[in-house]
């Protein structure tokens, strides 16, 4: 540790890694990003295929593009891998629009989205009403720095 300039310190490691991880977390060199393994075309594989794969890559995702097997499987790992959340919106005094969600990033605000909607949307912005995980009840009354979380329904008011 001494040639990396770090006296009298205790490390902690709360995982299992490798020498090449810790030096790379020392030297800031190197940034790890979550991943996932995808295997396609398990249609046209043969069972000795099948299970190789899956000893050799455990957590893959085993997929048939052609045949549509396991697709929405791989669209929730990559929504959840990419920290994307889903938010419907729903007009006032009207349904809420289940078939197109607007896709945003966890720990977007109402402010975020008033700002993907429109230019003008944070500045007449009065209030907003969330249905979902990240309200306290049903149709509640929040402002711009509410956090939305997946599936929420959201109706935003503005000033005219």
């Amino acid at each position: 540790m001494g040639e990396y300039r770090i006296h009298n310190a205790n490390v902690v490691i709360r995982e299992n890694i490798t020498i090449d991880q810790l030096i790379d977390a020392i030297l800031e060199n190197r940034k790890y990003i979550p991943g996932i393994v995808v295997i396609n075309k398990i249609d046209l594989a043969d069972e000795y295929t099948l299970r190789n794969c899956k000893e050799k890559f455990p957590d893959a995702l085993l997929i048939s593009a052609d045949k549509k097997t396991h697709i929405d499987e791989l669209k929730e790992l990559l929504y959840e891998k990419l920290g994307f959340i889903r938010i419907y919106l729903k007009p006032q005094g009207q349904p809420p629009d289940m078939k197109e969600p607007l896709i945003v990033r966890y720990g977007s605000t109402i402010g975020d989205i008033c700002d993907k909607l429109h230019r003008d949307f944070r500045k007449r912005f009065r209030y907003a009403l969330v249905w979902g995980d990240s309200a306290k009840h049903k149709g509640q009354h929040v402002g711009q720095d509410h956090m939305l979380y997946d599936n929420d329904i959201l109706t935003i008011i503005l000033r005219k």
